[in-house]
């Protein structure tokens, strides 16, 4: 169940990144993104970094976004960090989540641009 409206967060590498929308969008064009209503994220791995507390003051005031997050299939968060290290910290830990087969990855990954200051 693909919503094109969300809006997905690219995923640093550094000097690169993933292209996270045009990753989910191709990948259920030729029908290998899965997606699963109740994902539960306890094993799910992230960057690790602790959330800022004014994304924790968010998340206790508004809830939790809705929108699916983005995993690969060996349970790594491409999309979707702050809700999972949340919801850990919570314990409610179940989520939707669109899956992608990690063999994909390498296609959608691009340099960042070189910003030249003359």
């Amino acid at each position: 169940m693909l919503i094109s409206k969300h809006l997905f967060s690219n995923h640093s590498l550094g000097n690169e990144y993933i292209d996270i929308h045009l990753l989910v969008m191709t990948l259920n064009a030729i029908g290998v993104l899965k997606y699963e209503n109740n994902y539960d994220v306890i094993n799910t791995r992230c960057k690790d970094f602790p959330l800022k507390p004014s994304v924790i003051s968010f998340y206790e005031n508004n809830g939790v976004c809705k929108n699916p997050i983005v995993v690969t299939d060996d349970d790594f968060c491409l999309d979707g960090r702050h809700r999972v290290v949340y919801r850990k910290e919570i314990n409610d830990t179940v989520c939707s989540a669109y899956i992608v087969p990690k063999e994909y990855i390498p296609s959608f990954i691009k340099r960042r641009a070189v910003s030249r200051n003359y």
